[in-house]
């Protein structure tokens, strides 16, 4: 690779970049949208939608400032632009994650695997909030956007919305004015241990998460931690 080719494959990458983040804000809003139609409301008490939701806005705003940057190269990703990117794509792993291994795992009894892999993940809105969007958003963050990032606090940030919801949905259950909404939530349902048990594996799987995601991105990208405002994507 020559000198000269680095400036068009950089221009490419943005280009590639753009597009996938402008094609999941367009997946996300089809997928919300057949919830919608499916249940006549949008249940933002669910964590797939609230981290669905957060993907389609996180999508929006770096699509603008790629945008922006193949206008003007010299342009910088602000770094709570880069936060909030970051953050979505935690919280549309975890909802991956949760899905294929505890809330399929679940199913199995009543439903047989295939029937309940096919209906979490292939079934009408799910096949976006649960599969299209997470898995391009992953694809998108780990090998098309280059970011940097400051270090324990910053990943500790890519965890915020899960811990906000973690601890809302505790607390509107132990207030009796959420049921759930998810099986693991139903704590008057299952011994104190197992709550405790489902708060720490998801929570601790979280930051694992966050913290992969990070590495991955500064290992694939070359970039190293900063404290920088900006970021050159």
């Amino acid at each position: 690779m020559t000198t000269k080719d680095t400036p068009n494959l950089e221009s490419l990458r943005l280009k590639y970049a753009l597009i996938l983040n402008l094609i999941i804000c367009v997946l996300e809003v089809v997928g919300l949208a057949l919830a919608v139609k499916r249940d006549g409301v949008l249940h933002i008490d669910y964590y797939t939608q609230q981290s669905n939701i957060l993907s389609f806005v996180a999508c929006a705003v770096m699509a603008y400032y790629l945008w922006r940057k193949l206008q003007r190269p010299k342009t910088t990703v602000p770094h709570w632009a880069i936060l909030l990117k970051y953050a979505s794509v935690v919280s549309l792993t975890i909802t991956l994650l949760v899905v294929l291994f505890i809330l399929i795992p679940m199913a199995v009894p009543a439903m047989g695997f295939w029937s309940a892999a096919g209906s979490m993940l292939l079934s009408t809105s799910m096949t976006y909030t649960h599969t299209l969007c997470p898995i391009l958003a992953l694809v998108l963050f780990l090998y098309f956007e280059r970011h940097e990032f400051g270090g324990r606090k910053d990943v500790l940030w890519g965890l915020a919305p899960t811990g906000f919801y973690a601890a809302l949905a505790l607390l509107m259950n132990i207030l009796k004015w959420w049921h759930g909404p998810y099986p693991f939530l139903f704590i008057y349902d299952q011994p104190l241990w197992q709550t405790i048990g489902y708060a720490i594996v998801i929570l601790g799987g979280g930051i694992g998460i966050a913290k992969c995601l990070e590495l991955i991105n500064r290992k694939i990208g070359g970039n190293k931690k900063t404290r920088r405002s900006g970021s050159q994507d």
